[in-house]
């Protein structure tokens, strides 16, 4: 008999999965408004400018009534490389019904959820998105119904790189959530490369696709990689952050949390861990998952001294027996905490 491949099970078991969110029914909120739009971005390789595609969420109300009413607004970013999903829609209506405005971009050469349309490019992994999603920042920002000084980003997985970077390039976000991020990509891939059979072989997979984006292994050009891990910047991440983070994750393995942790503590940051037990209790821990930190800040570069940063604390949160965080497993993570996150950072409750 014929042997199939990890790499060829995995291809199929998730080129299937993937169909199945591409094909699905288009999801209808009673509260929510999707809204199609294009934004411009600047090409960072001097290709001029080209239009991306995102899905902006407002209540019914306003967009019936044409409210002029500047709300607070998150920035959704999915995980994967094949665009928004239905699940993320959700959590869009969701944050709606919470006194958000939600913009959901589909990332270069993904397809948006709304209506399918497929924006220009090919998916670079936490590299060209970053523009994308900034270009998105700064088309909200002059938006009428966005209030600008009320800006907030939640990455998932793939999305969590890209808000981290984000977070490092635009100090004037007034709230960040990281959820199962790829920290440092090279240390990502490894691990995947490692544990092929994780998670019923999609680590396998996953390492040969971000190995096909990014276009070379860390040991053939260690920068590409740098350049999409955001715990080699830390020090420029101001907003108030929250970081999540399955504790028994195959994918994007608690060390990735853990790395970005010491990297922020050692400028001296005030760190608040907490621990979520399975039976949803959260209770204060003293390293249990990570090892403890040590303080020795570091010295800050010429560039951190000009800018005379002001950080604030970082809330970093682990989830007993809880793999890696897609948008189909994020319920749990919204109603332990997240949403009330994003309401004192952005409403001031």
């Amino acid at each position: 008999m014929r042997s199939i491949s990890i790499n060829q099970f995995s291809k199929f078991f998730w080129i299937i999965l993937s169909a199945q969110v591409a094909f699905g029914c288009t999801a209808h909120f009673p509260t929510a408004h999707p809204i199609p739009i294009t934004y411009p971005v600047e090409s960072e390789k001097g290709g001029g400018i080209f239009e991306q595609y995102a899905t902006l969420y407002v209540p019914h109300e306003t967009y019936q009534n044409q409210i002029k009413h500047r709300y607070p607004t998150v920035i959704i970013l999915h995980g994967g490389f094949w665009g928004d999903d239905k699940e993320t829609n959700r959590i869009a209506a969701h944050l709606v019904s919470q006194g958000f405005l939600v913009a959901l971009p589909a990332y270069r050469g993904e397809k948006r959820y709304l209506d399918k349309a497929q924006g220009p490019g090919r998916v670079e992994f936490c590299a060209g998105e970053v523009a994308d999603v900034r270009g998105l920042l700064e088309w909200l920002r002059h938006h009428p119904n966005v209030d600008s000084a009320r800006i907030g980003i939640m990455g998932f997985s793939h999305g969590a790189c890209i808000a981290l970077r984000v977070a490092t390039l635009e100090s004037t976000l007034a709230a960040v959530v990281s959820v199962s991020a790829p920290t440092n990509a090279a240390k990502t891939y490894q691990h995947l490369r490692s544990h092929p059979f994780n998670d019923f072989g999609f680590a396998g997979w996953l390492a040969t696709q971000l190995r096909s984006d990014v276009g070379f292994d860390p040991n053939e050009n260690f920068y590409e990689w740098m350049q999409r891990s955001p715990v080699w910047s830390a020090a420029r991440m101001v907003a108030p952050l929250l970081i999540v983070h399955g504790a028994s994750d195959e994918l994007v393995p608690v060390s990735e949390a853990c790395n970005l942790r010491d990297a922020l503590s050692q400028d001296g940051r005030t760190i608040r861990e907490k621990f979520m037990s399975r039976i949803g209790r959260f209770t204060f821990i003293n390293g249990s998952v990570c090892r403890p930190i040590n303080f020795s800040p570091s010295p800050m570069t010429l560039m951190d001294l000009h800018l005379q940063l002001e950080w604030s604390a970082i809330d970093v949160w682990y989830f007993e027996k809880q793999g890696h965080i897609f948008s189909t497993s994020a319920k749990k993570v919204l109603e332990f905490g997240v949403t009330q996150f994003l309401r004192e950072h952005l409403l001031g409750d």
